[in-house]
């Protein structure tokens, strides 16, 4: 059995304003990750692989060798994954990925290979992008914009954003149910939506594509200025006090993903050491 990872994802930029056209980047995140392992007889796995199993057989996906999936399941296979759940992490996709990865068949077209992966990660969400197990497959950051799909040959976190650890898990369905409310529900929130963030989203991906420190520096603090003042529902309270705490020390949070808990990013303009994760 090959020992392969298959990394988290974070959903650096353009959380949210994807919903109106704008682009979004995701990039794999090494620190946590998850593989194949088969258990000693007589141990069972935290989360059972056997609803899923039933699931993809149930959907009927192409190219995937079930029979052999099935067999090792019963031998005892489990998915080990250090990617904690509900953190907007891509815990489910990197299962996915491994899944693909060791009984799927070669797919050289990502399009294709992004719609395979939205089938199956339906399991999870009830409706998925297809995106986390992409980014989690390839191990390699994807781009998302009006273009199309791109897969960029490199990208990791710049050393002076850091990912912080809220130490809450959330669930994405109230909070994206809350943001379509405001959205159909409040016309200003929209228009900043649209004519605010999702421009300083598109900034932000463009400094970050063009290794631009100073520009990326200047459009992270105008999305966190921003997400602290309308997006107030998507921050727990505790990290509301921490993010108006951090100002104060000219550092700047945003979300990452959903928001409501789970990982947010901090940039910390003077930080030049390499590390990536701040608890």
């Amino acid at each position: 059995m090959t020992n392969k990872s298959y990394p988290a994802k974070l959903l650096l930029f353009g959380e949210y304003t994807v919903l109106h056209g704008g682009s979004a980047l995701a990039i794999p995140y090494s620190d946590y990750s998850g593989q194949w392992a088969f258990l000693p007889q007589g141990q069972t796995a935290s989360h059972s692989l056997k609803p899923f199993l039933r699931y993809l057989q149930s959907i009927s996906l192409a190219h995937l060798d079930l029979a052999a999936f099935a067999k090792d399941v019963a031998q005892g296979l489990a998915f080990v994954s250090t990617i904690p759940v509900g953190y907007g992490a891509g815990s489910s996709g990197s299962l996915c990925a491994a899944i693909w990865g060791r009984y799927g068949a070669t797919v050289e077209d990502i399009t294709e290979l992004k719609s395979i992966f939205i089938q199956m990660e339906s399991f999870f969400h009830g409706e998925s992008s297809g995106l986390d197990p992409l980014v989690s497959f390839l191990n390699r950051p994807v781009l998302l914009s009006p273009k199309g799909l791109e897969v960029l040959e490199a990208g990791e976190l710049p050393q002076m954003i850091t990912v912080y650890d809220s130490k809450m898990a959330r669930s994405t369905a109230p909070l994206v149910q809350w943001y379509h409310q405001e959205i159909a529900a409040n016309p200003h929130f929209k228009d900043q939506v649209v004519h605010r963030l999702l421009p300083l989203n598109t900034q932000a991906i463009s400094a970050f594509l063009n290794q631009d420190e100073q520009a990326l520096k200047k459009a992270f603090q105008a999305i966190s200025l921003w997400q602290l003042e309308y997006f107030r529902p998507l921050i727990p309270d505790a990290i509301f006090s921490i993010w108006q705490a951090k100002l104060e020390q000219q550092q700047y949070l945003k979300i990452c993903g959903a928001g409501g808990g789970g990982f947010f990013f901090m940039m910390n303009p003077k930080n030049n050491n390499s590390a990536k994760k701040n608890t």
